[in-house]
Parts: structure tokens; sequence; C-alpha cells
């Protein structure tokens, strides 16, 4: 389906639709009864135009307006309305059915109201001017319900930004999730998969059944079901160790939460896991600090241990002591010092230590 958006009021439809191809739309004399269905709606002041005209030979067209101007919403309806008969008009039609949500618009335009808003007088008079064109016009209220495809095309067209003066939308019509397009799933070499996903299909194997019921299949993967419920997609060996190394780049250093933990939060699975996490967060120098030594303030220097705090919020000056510069490990060692430095700060040039409750703790010397 392509949804049109014009610009201005009297600006002619295009004739183009991009369907299975480009065809251009002709009227012609077989084509003797059109029916149009209208709506209008109203967004932050401005209004939107819904129109679907539809041939007794099947050709239909669906038009949106944008109406950046002020626009109640009884304009709104006719002004769908006044622009549905100029293009079924366009397209050469005679006789003309038309559904509208509306009923005040409805009736008003028929006659069985009466009208006592003199702004709806000239909308009134250009659609009665504008149906004197054709041989013959239904127009009937039908509820809001019936009419939704108008009404999407409305709301659409009074609430989107439209910068150009025309565009056009495509909706394609979709039978099924993407997620079972089977396009995403990867080319597995789980081996300590195959058993599960063996016994789970054939429903014959060695595995018990308190092992199997932690399994599932979902779109074709596997999924592992952990004893708090939450599930993680199973990984063979080299998935796992790209996702892990993935993983590990992006949060090294953290060490709010343990490693295995952010791993297991990803959604991924596999039975060396806890191994593997406990491997690499060892054989990396910034994952080794625990949260505890991180906690604890170390020091070498005589003087007052409080100084280098003071000097660091006042000036941001990072300490280096002599073995660190000597192991050359002063980039290291001012990471870990910032860390800390984040729980301490000066009240008067008084320096005081936030607890992990963030009670305020007044920092005492030697």
């Amino acid at each position: 389906m392509l949804a049109q958006f014009p610009s201005g009021r009297c600006e002619p439809i295009e004739d183009n639709l991009r369907e299975e191809g480009t065809t251009t739309v002709t009227a012609t004399t077989d084509e003797v009864w059109w029916t149009l269905t209208f709506d209008g709606a109203t967004a932050n002041g401005h209004g939107g135009a819904g129109i679907v005209l539809r041939s007794n030979k099947g050709k239909v067209q669906y038009v949106a307006y944008k109406l950046d101007f002020e626009c109640p919403n009884n304009e709104a309806e006719y002004e769908a309305l006044i622009l549905g008969v100029m293009a079924a008009e366009r397209w050469g039609t005679k006789r003309l059915d038309i559904v509208g949500d509306s009923k005040l618009i409805v009736k008003q335009a028929t006659g069985c109201y009466t009208l006592k808003e003199l702004a709806l007088a000239p909308y009134r008079t250009v659609v009665q001017r504008l149906l004197d064109k054709f041989e013959e016009v239904n127009m009937i209220h039908r509820p809001w319900t019936e009419n939704r495809f108008p009404d999407a095309l409305a709301t659409l067209g009074a609430k989107v930004v439209v910068s150009e003066k025309r565009f056009l939308i495509s909706i394609t019509k979709r039978i099924g999730p993407t997620v079972l397009d089977g396009d995403y799933n990867e080319d597995l070499d789980q081996d300590w998969c195959t058993l599960i996903e063996r016994q789970l299909h054939t429903k014959e194997g060695s595995l018990p059944l308190l092992v199997l019921s932690q399994y599932c299949f979902a779109c074709g993967d596997l999924y592992y079901r952990g004893t708090q419920g939450w599930l993680s997609r199973c990984l063979g060996p080299t998935e796992a160790a790209k996702r892990l190394k993935k993983v590990h780049d992006r949060t090294c250093g953290e060490g709010e939460i343990a490693f295995y933990r952010r791993v297991q939060c990803q959604g991924y699975y596999w039975p060396e896991m806890a191994a593997d996490t406990a491997k690499l967060q060892k054989s990396c120098h910034r994952c080794s600090l625990t949260e505890v030594e991180l906690e604890c303030n170390f020091i070498d220097a005589p003087e007052d241990w409080r100084q280098m705090y003071v000097d660091y919020l006042k000036e941001s000056v990072l300490p280096m002591n002599r073995r660190d510069a000597e192991r050359r490990e002063h980039t290291f060692t001012s990471m870990v010092f910032t860390y800390r430095a984040r729980r301490f700060f000066l009240d008067q040039d008084q320096l005081y230590r936030r607890t992990l409750e963030g009670i305020p703790l007044k920092c005492l010397g030697s």
C-alpha cells in the first residue's frame, strides 16, 4: 500500500501507483462507480485528512494530507471530504458513493442537519457545489470501527512532521514474524548441544528428564532456563569465545558487577561459562581487582594520607609514588585511585567520605 502526502489544497493526485511495478492508471468509461471513504483528524492544532478511493473495477487509491494550518476537528473532516470529492472528479467518475464516520458532517452535507457554526458554512457550500458536478451521489454515515483505514491515514497525516511537499510511504504486508525467517540463525558448532537437541526432537536419549527440562527451543535456537527462570541462548565453542571477548572488551575494569554476571545478563550460556569467565578475569590485570580491594585505601606514604585526595579534588592531581614509577603502572594506579576518589568530597576544606549507604564520614589523620 502506498500513502501519498500531496501539498496544497487543490494539488492533483499522481496517477502512478507503485505496487508490483509502476502502472499508469487512466480513467475510462468502463469505471462507472467509485466509493470514497474519508476521515479527518487533529493533533497539536494541525490536521490530517485520510482518503480511500475504490472503484467497482478493483482500482484503489490511498491518499493522506497534512493540513499544516490551524484546523479543528470538524474543519479537518470537511477538508477530507472536499479533497476526496475533488480527487474523484479528477478521475472522471460521475457516480460516487461517499462514506464518513462523522455523523455531523454527513448529515450537514446531505441537508438532514441545520448548520449554525459560521466557520463551517463555507465548507458546506463548497461540498454542495462539488457534488453538483456528479450525476449520482450517495452519502452515508458509518461508525468509526468500520472506517479505520481512512482514520489511520488521517492520524498519520496529522501527527507526522512533513518537510517535503510530497512523499510516499510504502507499507508491506508480512504474514509471519521476522524471527521465523531463519536469516539470523548462527551456523552452530555446539557439539555439547547436539545431544540435547536430538533428544528434544526425538524424545529419545540418555539425558535425565530433570536436566532436559532446563532446555527449550524457540525459532530454531536452543535456550537454557536457569534456576531463577531467566532464559539464556546456548552457544557453541566458537561463538562463546567471540561473545566472551566482546563483553570483556566493553566492560573491562568495571568492578561493580562480577564478570560472570555480566555475561549472564547478556543472555548467553554454555556449560564452561563460569570457568571461562573466571579464567579471563584472572588473566586481566584490570578485572582482577575485587570490589573489596577497590573499597580499601592502601597507602605507603609517611605523609597525611588525606592530602592526595584533597589535591585531587582541588586540582585534579593524581598521586604517584616511586614503586609505581619503577613498575610503570602509573596509568593503572591512577584508574584505581580515580575510582576510589569518587566517594570523597570536600566541605569547607574538610575531607569526607561517603559509605555505601551514602552516609558522609569525616576523614581523620593518623
